[in-house]
């Protein structure tokens, strides 16, 4: 049955194209002047000696000529052939009827004109006990509403004429409402298909709108919590510089109270070997004046004072000077293990930040001699004229 309407639908729109591209060119190119009226007048002279079907066509072609510049005339030419065509049952040139009245307003999208149009003819065909003329009405109305996407009264009114034509036992007019049903169906399933292609674009759509605005939620929570994180780390990273900056600080003062405790012990221990020193000068110098059996005893008190006066003080700094830097001493023997005991001494005195000058006053030497201790040392540590040797030491 589906090819069937698919058959029957590709004859009848096949027609109708042809129909209205002939009509639409009829109407742009039609003068309303000498050339129209000639055209009517030849169609009226041929009317006047036709019979049949002949007859039928010209009428029909009168109805289309007619019908864009006086629809009176053109209806009661529509009137003459569906009388006609009813009494010699005509049924193709009465359904051409319907398209050349109904062609104008099709060219124009002028339906609902076309549908009261299609209602006058109604009533004139149940006056006049014109059953199939009733039945092509229903179908053509059908069809308006078809143009209008009105598929419940489209379908309606086809139904309807296709229990006309039954009654009327037309088969033509059967297979014309049948075609027209199947067009509808087709249409509707189209349409109905299209429409729920498009919900479920739709719905993919809002899906995806969906999911993107919960993507962009989880990014922005996301972003905060980063930023929260990375705030966190920020304010914790200040707050442990802040507290190991106290710390350095603290243990800088710390060390400077160390290092101070360590000058003053060094100048304790010169102090010491200077009131030693004048001592053992002030018994040396009299010696002549003591008894012979008590020179040599003063000789060697004197030589056994300057022998142990620097020993047991430097002792007690090098202690106290290991556990307030903790390694020092261990890290210079093992970089420079050919550093002499003088050199060891003065690489410590150098780390305090003691000048060559109050170096020399501790160790009771010039200061010359204190300047070339540390320019052999510099040597010996591997130095440049651009390094500085406190510095170097410091870091140790």
């Amino acid at each position: 049955m589906i090819h069937f309407f698919q058959g029957k639908l590709h004859n009848t729109l096949y027609f109708k194209i042809i129909f209205f591209c002939f009509l639409l060119s009829g109407i742009q190119n039609f003068s309303f002047g000498q050339t129209q009226s000639r055209e009517i007048n030849k169609l009226q002279e041929q009317l006047a000696h036709a019979i049949g079907r002949v007859k039928v066509n010209l009428l029909n072609r009168l109805i289309g000529a007619y019908q864009p510049i006086d629809s009176v005339k053109s209806y009661d030419y529509f009137k003459r052939a569906i009388i006609l065509c009813e009494k010699h049952n005509y049924d193709t040139q009465e359904y051409n009827a319907y398209i050349y009245l109904t062609g104008g307003f099709n060219a124009k999208n002028q339906h609902y004109k076309a549908i009261n149009t299609l209602k006058k003819t109604i009533l004139f065909a149940q006056e006049n006990n014109l059953p199939k003329a009733i039945g092509f009405a229903n179908s053509d109305i059908g069809e308006q509403y078809l143009f209008l996407n009105d598929y419940q009264n489209a379908e309606k009114y086809q139904q309807k004429a296709l229990q006309l034509f039954t009654k009327s036992n037309s088969a033509f007019g059967r297979s014309v409402a049948y075609e027209r049903l199947g067009l509808i169906y087709m249409t509707k399933n189209n349409i109905e298909k299209n429409e729920h292609e498009i919900s479920q674009q739709n719905t993919i759509i809002k899906q995806k709108k969906k999911q993107i605005f919960l993507l962009i939620v989880i990014g922005i929570l996301l972003l905060i919590l980063l930023t929260i994180l990375i705030v966190f780390i920020v304010i914790s990273k200040q707050q442990r510089e802040k507290i190991l900056l106290k710390e350095n600080i603290y243990l800088q003062k710390e060390l400077d109270l160390k290092n101070k405790d360590l000058v003053y012990q060094v100048s304790m221990i010169f102090t010491k070997n200077q009131v030693i020193n004048r001592v053992a000068q002030v018994l040396i110098n009299s010696s002549d004046d003591f008894k012979h059996a008590n020179r040599k005893l003063i000789r060697g008190i004197v030589r056994e004072l300057k022998q142990n006066m620097d020993e047991t003080g430097w002792q007690e700094f090098e202690m106290r000077f290991a556990q307030v830097h903790q390694g020092f001493y261990n890290r210079l023997d093992k970089q420079f293990p050919d550093l002499t005991k003088t050199e060891r001494k003065l690489c410590a005195l150098l780390k305090l930040g003691m000048s060559s000058k109050e170096i020399a006053a501790i160790t009771m030497t010039r200061c010359e001699s204190v300047d070339t201790g540390r320019s052999r040392l510099r040597k010996k540590l591997g130095l440049t004229g651009d390094d500085n040797l406190f510095e170097f030491l410091n870091k140790l």
